[in-house]
């Protein structure tokens, strides 16, 4: 289930900040500093280069400063706990990054998991509601793998659950193949490449902008986005398949040679290794045998982690 805080940014209660920092044995300099910075801010509005008169702003934390995320985290904090459970009938957990959350279950029986998700989601809400701000039901949506889901209550409202689900800019579907994660990137990268080869044709690829700078635009711009979020596909054979053929068919479009020979240039001039070289580090398995587990021994839950990557023949480093 992805959710997302409404009103964010602008519901920023600076007093309630203040306490919660303080809270969080930051000294007391900080919190006089933060608040400060937060209270009488200027605002102009420019017009057809016409600037108008300033305003102050007594409201929330500025966005577009690089401050006000991490006290816009520290603010949710509360309303985005893990919420870990491991229990022989139901596992759950809650991820999130600065205001979009992320509610994952398994359960034993469907009926379980629509409870647990509704569950965790009123008790989020509640206490978003005690920071002044609150979860759209009209903007949380939900998906449930395997097929043969009914319609759930969330926030008083019934939701059916959706095809694919985004979040972060990762695409969960129903199959759980992530089919929909890879059409979408690749489609993404289609538009890249079609402006790099107008931009080929528009200079010359050869003579013009120059062939390697056509080599930097191509594994700059468009396979960064067609291999977003490789490393969790990456055991998908069907997938990482995909991505080759479109980094093929972009090569051959833009730089006008044979995908091997382009490939071994780039090897040999660059030392960059060739694309379907590097997807094979991406597999899943390989992935996880570089997580270290030193950082998580402390952790309660951690164990039942271990046990079940172990399950999977992983073996740790």
């Amino acid at each position: 289930m992805s959710v997302d805080v409404e009103g964010g940014f602008d519901n920023v209660d600076i007093t309630l900040l203040g306490d919660i920092i303080m809270a969080r044995e930051c000294k007391g300099i900080l919190v006089e500093w933060v608040q400060r910075w937060a209270r009488r801010r200027k605002l102009y509005f420019r017009f057809n280069g016409h600037t108008l008169k300033s305003y102050y702003v007594e409201r929330g934390i500025p966005q577009g400063s690089p401050l006000s995320p991490y006290l816009f985290g520290i603010y949710v904090a509360d309303i985005f706990l893990c919420r870990l459970k491991y229990t022989p009938t139901v596992r759950r957990a809650v991820l999130s990054y600065v205001d979009d959350g992320l509610v994952v279950v398994a359960g034993s029986s469907r009926e379980v998991c629509a409870m647990m998700l509704s569950v965790i989601f009123d008790d989020m809400d509640r206490v978003a509601r005690g920071r002044g701000m609150s979860f759209s039901a009209i903007k949380t949506d939900w998906v449930g793998f395997g097929g043969g889901w009914d319609g759930i209550d969330i926030g008083g409202i019934r939701k059916e659950p959706v095809e694919f689900l985004r979040c972060l800019g990762f695409f969960f579907n129903v199959a759980g193949d992530f089919s929909s994660h890879v059409e979408y990137w690749t489609r993404r990268g289609l538009d890249v490449r079609r402006r790099i080869a107008a931009v080929g044709r528009r200079f010359g690829s050869i003579g013009g902008i120059g062939a390697w700078e056509l080599w930097r635009l191509i594994f700059a711009v468009f396979v960064p986005n067609i291999g977003y979020g490789v490393e969790s596909i990456g055991d998908n054979k069907k997938a990482v398949d995909t991505l080759q053929v479109h980094t093929n068919d972009c090569i051959r479009t833009c730089f006008r040679t044979p995908p091997r020979t382009a490939n071994n240039i780039l090897l040999g001039e660059t030392e960059i290794p060739p694309w379907h070289v590097r997807l094979r580090y991406f597999r899943r398995k390989c992935y996880l045998q570089m997580i270290s587990y030193r950082y998580g021994g402390d952790l309660p839950w951690f164990g039942y982690v271990r046990q079940s990557w172990g399950e999977e023949d992983v073996v740790p480093v």
